[in-house]
């Protein structure tokens, strides 16, 4: 660090700031400013309009006895990018060490009635720099354009944290920085603007104690390295609450911000609730890796990200766009108000989406599969296998598509009844066939489902899934449409074309009676029950906008007094026969 004599004006290389009792200047910077290799010589830099602003702060300081000054223009050799990077890193700690900060408003005239008017249409409020250095000094003094003094911080405490959005506790250092949401801490900075892009960044590494290495150039990725590092050190999920601008119309978002600015819509509100914390965080070529709550609104498609920890949550809305998410309607934090189900989950999304791919995604998004079980309470159902695996998600009971024109899946599960003794449990295997040759309504989509149970749900997923090994996709294209051919049925199972659409080849296998049986887009497939009056039947519903496509799972029951009749009658023979 070099400091700058204020008898002399002559530079003293110091390892440890700590050691030394300086006064420190905070401005905007203008024409003429005086740098670090002008100072070699005093009196061209003495012709500089900027030298004025070096001459007032070392004979303020000297007045204060303070025999060495820190000046932002003069005292960094900006040609060494080691030791700017080195300097944009201590800045915030340098600003804290000062016995003094002297901050020149060049725009704010004397007022003779000793009212403070316009203070907050000062340019020094608007600038991205100079956030650090009204929060960072313990004492700081505030001079107006011809270097009277206008007032210290704590008289001047309102006003400026009405200037600056920042609470006076804050601005006093009465509560710690860390103790303050990063959304919060990121809305000081929404209005303030710096001259290069990397800067809105770069002026912030104090604000959140963050040291990164300067690569001017980087534009826009300097804001996306800035909120990776405070994930990592944080944990803050408030650091999700950005809204994107009312007059963007994009979509879908990656989880962070592009910049400071859209924040400018969080207040204070986010200090009170406990804030959820998510653990580490891995950044990986799906996108951030991070373990985290989330909730959902079974039957809706809805996933949410909560970021407070009350009953009714400030949240942001995700989609699942294959295996990774992305952020849904980026306009807007929802406050939900109804019960929703959570859970911890480790998920993958996105941290960037570009205008491309939100065009793309918003044009060919197709909803995934979930499946809804409808089961009166003597019965319950357990899966025991979805395929393909790599498209199954566990915790909501979905499928995930990934655009592909035709796909097939299929669910294996179990369904036991209490009604009896034993429970009765019965496998059942549906198996699902999907195919669209454009981009339509949902509910155009033609379907084919097969419902199976006993001996052919071995026989079913055995093959399906030997078949799927083979073309090692099941986002199958027309022509694949051939592996359906080759059945485990002795040839019998053929390709049909769906007199409704000359596009649609659907799966069929031979008929054994209602093993397996077949359904579509307008017609549930059914299974009966065997030894109970019961039938099961698998329905499609076409999803609506950004909705997941189901399929029901049901149990109708017939006749319950033959139920518990046939019941009975079961019992009777399993108590002859033990």
């Amino acid at each position: 660090m070099w400091l700058l004599a204020t008898n002399t004006l002559a530079f003293v290389h110091v390892m440890n700031p700590e050691d030394y009792k300086f006064a420190i200047l905070s401005h905007t910077w203008g024409d003429e400013e005086v740098s670090f290799q002008d100072m070699s010589d005093l009196d061209r830099a003495r012709k500089k309009s900027g030298f004025q602003k070096i001459d007032k702060t070392c004979e303020i300081a000297q007045r204060r006895e303070l025999q060495y000054a820190w000046i932002d223009t003069c005292c960094i050799d900006k040609t060494s990018s080691a030791e700017l990077s080195e300097a944009i890193n201590s800045m915030y700690r340098w600003y804290q060490l000062s016995e003094v900060c002297f901050t020149y408003l060049v725009d704010f005239q004397d007022d003779t009635t000793g009212v403070v008017n316009d203070f907050d249409k000062c340019r020094w409020f608007s600038r991205g720099w100079t956030l650090q250095e009204l929060i960072a000094p313990r004492n700081e003094e505030f001079y107006s354009c011809t270097w009277q003094l206008i007032g210290d911080k704590v008289s001047l405490a309102p006003m400026l944290a009405s200037a600056a959005g920042i609470d006076t506790k804050v601005l006093l250092g009465e509560t710690r920085l860390s103790k303050i949401p990063v959304a919060v801490k990121m809305s000081w900075a929404a209005k303030r603007k710096t001259t290069r892009v990397e800067d809105a960044a770069y002026c912030l590494l104090g604000i959140f104690d963050i040291n990164m290495p300067m690569l001017y150039g980087e534009g826009h990725k300097a804001f996306y390295r800035l909120q990776q590092m405070i994930l990592q050190e944080t944990h803050d999920l408030s650091l999700f609450a950005w809204e994107q601008a009312p007059d963007s119309n994009r979509r879908y978002r990656g989880i962070f911000a592009d910049a400071p600015a859209e924040f400018s819509e969080i207040t204070t509100s986010f200090d009170r609730h406990v804030r959820p914390r998510i653990q580490d965080t891995v950044l990986t070529s799906r996108g951030l890796e991070m373990e985290t709550i989330i909730g959902s609104f079974r039957g809706t498609g809805t996933i949410i990200i909560p970021l407070t920890q009350s009953p009714n949550p400030q949240a942001i809305q995700i989609q699942r766009i294959g295996t990774s998410f992305v952020r849904r309607h980026p306009e807007a934090i929802d406050n939900f108000e109804h019960s929703w189900e959570r859970k911890v989950k480790k998920i993958h999304i996105r941290t960037l989406v570009s205008p491309e791919e939100d065009e793309e995604l918003s044009t060919k998004q197709d909803p995934g599969v979930s499946l809804e079980f409808v089961l009166p309470k003597e019965w319950s159902k357990q899966i025991t296998n979805c395929g393909p695996s790599w498209a199954w998600d566990s915790y909501e009971e979905c499928f995930v598509t990934q655009f592909p024109n035709q796909y097939v899946g299929y669910v294996e599960f179990a369904i036991t009844s209490y009604m009896f003794s034993p429970p009765l449990e019965t496998n059942f295997l549906a198996l699902f066939c999907h195919h669209r040759q454009k981009w339509t309504d949902a509910s155009e989509y033609p379907l084919e489902i097969t419902l199976t149970s006993g001996k052919w749900v071995d026989k079913i997923k055995s093959w399906l899934i030997e078949k799927q090994k083979e073309i090692e996709s099941t986002m199958l294209s027309p022509h694949d449409l051939y592996m359906f051919e080759d059945s485990p049925f002795s040839g019998e199972s053929h390709v049909n074309r769906a007199s409704t659409n000359e596009n649609s080849m659907l799966l069929r296998f031979p008929d054994y009676g209602r093993y397996p049986d077949y359904g579509s887009s307008e017609t549930p497939a059914k299974a009966p029950i065997e030894n109970t009056k019961s039938e099961i039947s698998v329905t499609w519903k076409p999803g609506g906008e950004l909705e997941d496509h189901r399929l029901v799972i049901e149990i109708v029951q017939e006749d319950m007094g033959l139920l518990e009749s046939m019941g009975n009658s079961l019992m009777r023979r399993y108590a002859e026969y033990m």
